[in-house]
């Protein structure tokens, strides 16, 4: 999920399980890049290694961000698994629905964006909290 976060595409169905693979398949996109993935086990991985000396000086310096310095990342926030509620039905539905204080307004009170919430893509236009 951090990978997404960041932008990143990740493909995780392997090849022979995709019904028409493609260089898409298993795989991570970023910018221009596809990094393939291989498995090991049922685990989706690719093999990493610190550079030798030569090949930092013979190949230009190219670097590609994976996962995002801002925001910080915190996995056991309870803000992804309210994003997903927000957009599924009980069934499991995909849903178009605003937050569900915005459903009970009143009495609630509506103040704007934190300054780390800003650069969030995913923040809420509003922040909605009791009043």
């Amino acid at each position: 999920m951090q990978l997404r976060y960041g932008g990143v595409i990740v493909d995780e169905t392997p090849k022979h399980l995709a019904s028409n693979p493609t260089e898409d398949h298993h795989c991570l996109t970023v910018d221009d890049l596809k990094i393939p993935l291989e498995l090991h086990g049922v685990t989706s991985c690719f093999p990493t290694r610190k550079p030798l000396i030569q090949e930092m000086e013979d190949c230009p310096l190219r670097s590609h961000d994976l996962t995002p310095e801002d925001p910080v990342w915190q996995p056991t926030s309870q803000d992804f698994q309210e994003r997903e509620a927000r957009m599924t039905d009980d069934m499991g539905n995909t849903v178009l629905r605003p937050a569900r204080h915005l459903r009970q307004l009143f009495g609630f009170g509506v103040r704007p964006l934190t300054d780390g919430q800003l650069n969030d893509p995913f923040a809420k236009l509003v922040t909605v909290s009791a009043t």
